[in-house]
């Protein structure tokens, strides 16, 4: 009786990897576990060894076959900690942050990203009033900036947009075309709709179908996608493109929520509300095969946004013939 509970995750989490692979997203308790794997993870590694210290042998082997896959899953992220060297190319630091509807410290947010300087920044959530407080501190670093006011995304770049457009029903997404040096390149930043698992992912596909896999230049797609790196949406992106943290990145890079967002235990009386370390990563940054990945990491500092802003660093390789057949929007 005293094993039961160790049991009880072993077989859980043999099953999580069983009907993962058999029904993919479909059901509700292995979309949840997706987000909160590596999570599982810590738990199965503590309960493998209890299993080991005490010598129960069968208990052993159902711990680790789903233990090992997990590692299988994420030990690749921890050998990624040195970065990439360059191979050549043109250097582009991108950021991705959403900025939080209910923040009220745009100054805060403004040395967030006056601190990294990327070249180009895609920002979520983000109202008409914040982005006019916060253009106001990033004013005198010169830079381009295409924001829609509907879908609440900003594309702020140091190269010149060429043109630019925003869909609403399409994952709240925005698209840019930017002439940097080596010519043009492509970026979309999308903040995927939360609800409903099925609707995101069918929305997705149609961003995917009409607005970037058609790009045969290159391209950046990224922001707050609502997803993790274990479900189907990602997958299917992953697909077509290359995920940056994925390929460089060090450790998990946890995202969201932050120390700003804070949760009330209601149920448990009036306990003051406190705040929640980052547990999943829903922010991505993926790229198109014209790239590679130098450096990629998620910034420690929020800004006072419920999300932590993500960081790549891309070499942008010379392949003007390619680059020149990039399509201009609205210009």
């Amino acid at each position: 009786m005293k094993w039961l509970p160790l049991w009880a995750v072993g077989l859980f989490a043999n099953s999580y990897f069983l009907l993962r692979f058999l029904s993919g997203d479909q059901l509700l308790w292995v979309r949840l576990t997706n987000y909160f794997l590596p999570w599982a993870g810590l738990m199965l590694a503590s309960c493998f060894g209890l299993s080991v210290v005490f010598k129960n042998r069968k208990l052993s082997v159902v711990l680790f076959i789903p233990l090992f896959l997990v590692g299988v899953i994420y030990a690749p992220l921890f050998w990624n900690c040195q970065p990439t060297a360059n191979a050549g190319g043109q250097k582009i630091k991108v950021m991705s942050y959403n900025i939080w509807s209910n923040n009220s410290r745009m100054k805060a947010c403004a040395a967030v990203i006056l601190k990294e300087s990327p070249d180009i920044l895609l920002l979520q959530e983000i109202r008409p009033e914040q982005m006019s407080a916060l253009a106001l501190e990033l004013r005198p670093e010169g830079l381009n900036m295409a924001f829609d006011p509907r879908t609440e995304q900003a594309i702020i770049s140091r190269y010149p947009i060429k043109g630019s457009e925003a869909w609403f029903w399409k994952n709240r997404s925005q698209k840019a075309v930017l002439e940097a040096p080596l010519g043009l390149v492509t970026v979309v930043n999308v903040h995927a709709y939360k609800h409903g698992w099925l609707e995101r992912h069918r929305l997705m596909e149609a961003l995917l179908v009409g607005d970037v896999i058609p790009e045969k230049g290159p391209l950046i797609l990224g922001g707050d996608f609502n997803t993790n790196d274990r479900s189907e949406t990602y997958r299917m992106i992953q697909l077509h493109l290359t995920n940056a943290h994925a390929e460089a990145g060090c450790g998990f890079g946890f995202t969201f929520p932050t120390a700003s967002k804070f949760w009330s235990l209601r149920l448990l009386g009036s306990l003051p509300p406190f705040p929640l370390p980052a547990l999943i990563r829903i922010d991505h940054i993926f790229y198109s095969s014209h790239f590679t990945t130098l450096k990629s990491y998620t910034v420690s500092d929020s800004g006072g946004s419920d999300h932590l802003p993500i960081v790549a660093e891309l070499a942008l390789q010379d392949q003007g013939r390619i680059i020149k057949g990039a399509v201009n929007l609205n210009p």
